[in-house]
C-alpha cells in the first residue's frame, strides 16, 4: 500500500493461488481513505475478447487458450482495445537485436474494469490455461473450476477471507478465516493462512519480504 505514496489507499492485499494444473486464482482486496474509482487492468499478446454475460475474457495463440473470469464487489464497466494508453513510443529511436531500424512498437490487447465511486472493493480473476481451458461455474458461496471450489467473500463491507478446496476434501488453503472443518476435524486459522494437504497442516503468517524490511532498516 505504500507505494502509492499520498493516493490514500490504506489496504492493497492480493492473493495468488495455483491450483494443479493449470488454474491461478487472484484475490485483490483494497481499502482507501475516500470513495475512489478503482481500475483492474489485464494485459494479453494476442486478440482480448470479453462475454459480458459471462463476465469472462478470452485469449488464444496457435498452442493454447487462456480464459480469465473476473468478478468485482462493486458496479463496473469493461473497456478493451489494443491500444496503450499512453501511446508506447520509441521516442528514443532505439534499435535492438542489432536492427538499423528504430523499434516500432506491436499493438497488444488491454482491458480495464472501472468501478463506481467506492472506500472498498474486491477482485476475484479466476484463470485456466491450457489446450482446452476449464469451464467456471457459480456455485453456492463462489465457483467450482475442474476439481476445485473457491469459495471467496466478495462482500466489501465485510473481512475478507478465501477457502479453496479440492474434490473430496483432501487439499485445502484457507486465508483470512476463524477456522474450518476437514475430515471431521476443525482447524483453527485465526490471523494466518492455512494449508491443508496429504494430512499434514502448514500455516504461515502474512510477513514482509526481505525488500521492505531493508527498506525499513535504511529508513531507521
Amino acid at each position: 500500500s505504500n507505494a502509492y505514496g499520498e493516493a490514500g489507499l490504506l489496504r492493497y492485499r492480493r492473493h495468488v493461488s495455483l491450483l494443479h494444473p493449470n488454474v491461478v486464482v487472484v484475490y485483490d482486496d483494497l481499502l482507501a481513505d475516500h470513495d475512489a474509482e478503482w481500475t483492474w487492468q489485464l494485459h494479453a499478446h494476442r486478440k482480448l475478447t470479453y462475454n459480458k454475460r459471462q463476465s469472462v475474457f478470452r485469449s488464444q495463440t496457435s498452442r493454447a487458450k487462456a480464459t480469465l473470469t473476473f468478478a468485482a464487489s462493486a458496479k463496473h464497466a469493461v473497456q478493451v482495445d489494443d491500444n496503450f494508453d499512453p501511446p508506447a513510443l520509441n521516442w528514443g529511436k532505439k534499435a535492438y537485436k542489432g536492427a538499423s531500424a528504430p523499434e516500432v512498437f506491436p499493438q497488444r490487447w488491454h482491458a480495464q474494469a472501472t468501478t463506481e465511486a467506492t472506500p472498498a472493493v474486491r477482485f476475484l480473476s479466476i484463470i485456466s490455461v491450457g489446450p482446452k481451458p476449464l469451464l467456471v461455474r457459480p456455485v453456492s458461496g463462489g465457483f467450482r473450476v475442474g476439481q476445485w471450489t473457491i469459495d471467496v467473500e466478495m462482500d466489501a463491507a465485510t473481512p475478507a477471507s478465501m477457502i479453496i478446496r479440492r474434490t473430496k476434501d483432501t487439499v485445502v488453503l484457507a486465508v483470512d478465516t476463524p477456522g474450518i472443518e476437514s475430515g471431521g476435524k476443525t482447524y483453527r486459522t485465526k490471523d494466518c493462512s492455512l494449508l491443508l494437504e496429504d494430512g499434514k497442516a502448514v500455516r504461515v503468517r502474512d510477513q514482509l519480504p526481505s525488500a521492505a524490511l531493508a527498506q525499513m532498516g535504511e529508513q531507521r
